[in-house]
């Protein structure tokens, strides 16, 4: 994988459009990345991570902070890399999320993040487009580069604050690192699955014994009915509980069979004490029932003259119910002769007082249908008239609001003439103020830049006096630690000084008489020297020794971060001058005001704009619509004076119908009222002479059913009508009375009745007490043979289902054991005697791989002085191997030393070893994956210049493999080592600005 180019626009202090040819400067296998603090270095290496992974490279950071804060509008920030891979050459654009302007409207509304993803066939090829999808260019792209973000920044890019992370980390963070790098998380799944599979086999195996155990207990409860045989069933071994339960089901099945010939023995008896019971009560039962038929009969000869009483009754009821019709017909009749009668003498009595009385005195019924007939032609001749007098009021009444209309109109006509001259003169007001509003809405984009610089310089003082402040607190800290390296320096002076002080006597106290002295080698000792009281020992002066550098080690970071704090200042003050932060907010202030002022006199501009439009365009539409109207009005008056002339005609003729009326529809009323009243009368004198007939034939009828039924008058038959409720009682009781003298006489007549006739009942309670007897042995016998049965059924149920438990508790047993001892194995328990499990042997492995791999450039950066170990050391209170790291000083005697004592250069050297022995495992690890880029983003400025030489040698012979580094430093000897470099320089706005160059006074690009 290698970089070839990076474009990118409004990112971190880069606001303007920036590429690099990093192909270019990688000719020579080293470039510089150099600049002031602040100025936008590591953003470079932020953006050619985000377009790879859509992320920054440090942990610490935010991918929000890559958009630029001071975006000009209408700019879009992205970044676009072309990167070389193991699947071709790849060019990526990634837009990230921003705030934007609306395109309609003020204010701001959030830019979505974007990406599109091309397939190139040489660097300066347009490529084909793969895919806009996030998703699917995400994925393609880490098919392509064969690294998680995560492997990418431990072995590509080396994000400043983390270089030493690996180095220095506890074994357990190590730990993690090595998993997301080597995915070493397959075999955590496999030990993990292991555990899983031998406890779910545990658990089966338990589960199986148990319910071998439940079976042994259920068999023993239905099998024997004694608590000690269960008891001792129960406490023999499993084994053999199968065989011990099938000779009980033997034993059970001789028991239900005895029970079972008993049983029938009892039922025989009792079959034969029941039957003599049963002849004893079947002569009671027909005894009974004789006398009980003979008391029946007699009561039924006394009940047979009531009976025959309600015969008769009911015969008549039923001859006069065959007359019920003709006797209600008669009834109906009369009552329609008395209301026709009465409603003529109403109608008679109507036209006495009235105007139409004469028709009374008309009898005969053509001279009332000659009546009727000239009264309807009479109205039928006034109907055209009647409907011209009914809209006679109303077109008078619409004759008169046309006219006001037209009044109305002509006045509106002459009010629009007075508002167009208004329209057109207010129009023409407005002219000067739209010219003064558009001279000042054209300032509205230099006012907008003039904002935007202000603002850029606002942010500039206010980054000036943050970055004082830190300085401040950095000076105090650098005071602090110079304060405290001084007195550890003096401490271990002091107590250098007291040890050599007190070194005769530390050397004779470990004189023996005999031995030769260490110093002169002389075997007798008369005077010895005394080791001084309060004396300190050699272990005394070496910790202070250790605390002293790790002062000196303090001061040195502090006074870094000072200087650095510094330069940073100076710079940040020569970007922002004199400018103080008052002047800059009124500025600002000043500016934004300006700005808004421009906005409202470019909004303002457009109301008016508009206002005009609308005045002339309603004017002139106006003014057209007047004209129109006005030749409307002179042909609507011409109209209205026809419409005049013809209403005075029609009430003419309606006049000359009134013949004495109020109106010519009181005429034509009045002749409607008498038709009416004509047809009527003949209608109700036609209706009387019906009823008389229809009365007259009903009488005739009735009194020819009457002779028939044999009824001399009508009273006669209506006094025999009954209800029918009443006649179906009648009806039933005669029924029941011959049904049941019927029954009773059949049955007297029965043989067996007339067997027992004289007979006496006999006593039963002999014969029922030995039946009784008979049926309580039989239900004993029966319960003890259900008992039985019922056990034996039970037991060889639980029989064999004891046996298949048995037999899947063993088969469960067999298949439980791998499983078990292969989980032990992978978890560094039981048999696993050095208690390693599988992803801790992986790792360690893999771990030794980094540090072998390590340890050849380490050598040889540190001139074969240092070495790295892994070691054994455990891990806290855990069992396991951890994976622990150590420095072996060779120049000390091989002397292990913890990497948290190395000094800042020896920790850049030893962590630009680690890194690049990791990024050579991971390109194995990654199935050939060729990493030809590296990015160093911090460390040089720790290095003496012979340790900047074996560090730089290492670097360079990484182009011997095609690789290619990239260092991020602003140390002032890397820029006379190397001539490509990308120049990152801070505006004074606060924004940045690039160039690139193989030669530092020729750039290739900006």
């Amino acid at each position: 994988m290698q970089v070839v180019r990076l474009e990118f626009q409004g990112i971190g202090p880069f606001t303007g459009r920036h590429s690099i040819d990093v192909r270019a400067l990688s000719e020579g296998g080293l470039f510089l990345l150099e600049g002031p603090t602040g100025a936008g270095k590591t953003t470079i290496i932020d953006a050619i991570v985000f377009a790879l992974y859509g992320d920054v490279a440090g942990v610490d950071s935010h991918k929000g902070r890559l958009v630029s804060t001071q975006l000009p509008p209408g700019v879009e920030p992205y970044v676009d890399l072309v990167v070389e891979t193991s699947r071709g050459l790849l060019r990526v654009r990634r837009v990230p999320q921003h705030e934007r302007r609306k395109t309609r409207g003020s204010g701001t509304t959030v830019g979505r993040a974007a990406i599109q993803l091309w397939r190139l066939a040489s660097p300066d090829d347009p490529g084909t487009l793969w895919s806009t999808s996030m998703q699917d260019a995400n994925e393609e792209l880490q098919r392509a580069i064969g690294l998680t973000k995560e492997q990418f920044t431990q072995t590509v890019v080396l994000p400043q604050g983390h270089f030493a992370t690996f180095l220095r980390a506890k074994p357990e963070e190590r730990r993690g690192v090595l998993q997301d790098i080597f995915g070493t998380e397959f075999y955590e799944r496999c030990a993990r699955q292991l555990t899983a599979l031998a406890a779910e086999h545990r658990s089966r195996d338990e589960e199986a014994r148990g319910a071998l155990a439940r079976a042994v207990g259920s068999f023993a409860t239905v099998a024997w009915p004694d608590a000690d045989a269960r008891a001792a069933f129960e406490a023999a071994d499993p084994a053999g509980t199968p065989a011990l339960a099938r000779a009980r089901v033997a034993e059970l099945a001789d028991l239900a069979a005895t029970a079972e010939a008993e049983a029938a023995q009892a039922a025989a008896v009792a079959a034969e004490a029941g039957e003599a019971l049963r002849a004893v009560e079947g002569h009671n039962a027909l005894v009974a029932e004789r006398l009980g038929l003979l008391d029946r009969l007699a009561a039924l000869h006394d009940e047979a003259g009531a009976v025959a009483a309600a015969e008769a009754r009911l015969g008549a009821a039923e001859r006069a119910e065959r007359a019920r019709h003709q006797l209600e017909a008669v009834a109906r009749a009369r009552v329609a002769l008395d209301r026709a009668r009465a409603a003529e003498a109403r109608g008679l009595a109507e036209l006495a007082d009235g105007l139409d009385a004469d028709l009374a005195a008309l009898a005969d019924p053509e001279a009332l249908a000659a009546a009727e007939r000239a009264a309807r032609e009479g109205c039928s001749a006034l109907v055209a008239v009647v409907e011209l007098e009914e809209g006679l009021a109303g077109r008078a009444e619409s004759l008169r609001l046309d006219a006001e209309r037209l009044a109305e109109q002509r006045a509106a006509g002459e009010r629009d003439r007075e508002l167009v001259g208004a329209a057109r003169a207010r129009a023409a007001d407005l002219g000067p103020e739209l010219d003064a509003l558009l001279v000042v809405a054209q300032t509205r984009a230099d006012r907008i830049v003039a904002e935007a610089a202000a603002q850029a310089r606002c942010e500039a003082v206010r980054r000036l006096e943050s970055i004082a402040e830190d300085f401040v607190q950095a000076r105090g800290a650098e005071a602090a630690a110079r304060a405290a390296a001084e007195e550890a320096g003096r401490v271990h002076r002091v107590a250098g000084s007291a040890w050599l002080d007190g070194l005769a006597g530390t050397l004779a106290a470990e004189l023996v008489d005999g031995r030769g002295c260490p110093v002169c080698g002389a075997t007798s000792h008369p005077a010895p020297a005394r080791p001084p009281e309060g004396g300190v020992d050699r272990a005394t002066v070496d910790r202070l020794d250790a605390a002293a550098r790790r002062a000196e080690q303090a001061l040195v970071r502090a006074q870094a971060t000072s200087d650095g704090l510094a330069t940073a200042m100076a710079d940040q003050q020569a970007a922002v001058g004199t400018l103080t932060r008052v002047e800059a907010e009124a500025a600002l202030a000043a500016a934004i005001e300006e700005r808004l002022a421009a906005e409202r006199a470019a909004a303002r501009a457009v109301d008016v704009r508009e206002e005009v439009r609308r005045l002339v365009a309603g004017a002139d539409a106006r003014e057209r619509a007047w004209h129109e109207r006005e030749r409307g009005l002179v042909a609507e008056q011409a109209t209205l004076a026809v419409r005049a002339e013809r209403l005075d005609a029609d009430r003419r003729r309606v006049a000359d119908e009134l013949a004495g009326h109020a109106s010519v529809a009181d005429r034509s009323a009045a002749l409607a009222r008498r038709a009416v009243r004509a047809q009527r009368l003949a209608t109700l004198r036609r209706e009387a002479a019906d009823a008389e007939n229809q009365l007259a034939g009903r009488v005739a009828e009735l009194a020819e059913v009457l002779a028939e039924e044999g009824f001399a008058r009508p009273g006669d038959a209506e006094s025999a009508l009954l209800p029918a409720p009443e006649r179906q009682r009648l009806a039933d009781l005669v029924s029941a009375h011959r049904t049941q003298w019927a029954t009773v006489t059949e049955r007297l007549a029965d043989a067996r009745l007339a067997a027992v006739a004289g007979a006496e009942p006999l006593d039963a309670t002999p014969a029922r007490l030995r039946a009784s007897a008979a049926d309580e042995a039989l239900r004993a016998a029966q319960r003890a043979h259900g008992a039985a049965a019922e056990t034996l059924r039970c037991a060889t149920d639980a029989c064999a289902e004891l046996i298949r438990r048995a037999r899947a508790a063993e088969e469960v047993s067999g298949l439980a054991e791998p499983y078990l001892r292969l989980a032990e194995l992978a978890n560094g328990t039981g048999a696993n005697q050095a208690a390693v499990t599988l992803p801790t042997f992986v790792l360690l492995r893999r771990f030794e791989e980094v540090v072998d791999l390590a340890n050849v450039r380490l050598q040889a950066m540190t001139g074969g002085r240092f070495s790295l170990r892994r070691t054994d050391a455990r891990e806290g209170r855990s069992q396991k191997l951890g994976l622990g790291l150590e420095v072996v000083d060779h120049a000390s005697g091989d002397a292990a030393r913890d990497p948290k004592t190395l000094s800042g250069g020896e920790t850049f050297q030893a962590s630009l070893a680690m890194a690049l022995g990791l990024a050579d495992a991971v390109t194995a690890e990654a199935g050939g994956v060729e990493l030809n880029t590296l990015f160093v983003d911090e460390g040089f400025g720790s290095l003496d210049p012979e340790a900047l030489d074996e560090v730089m040698g290492q670097l360079s012979a990484l182009r011997d493999g095609g690789r290619c580094v990239g260092i991020v430093s602003h140390v002032a000897e890397l820029k006379q080592r190397i001539a490509e470099r990308i120049t990152v320089v801070r505006r004074a706005d606060g924004t940045s600005t690039l160039s690139c160059s193989t030669d530092p006074a020729q750039p290739l690009a900006g």
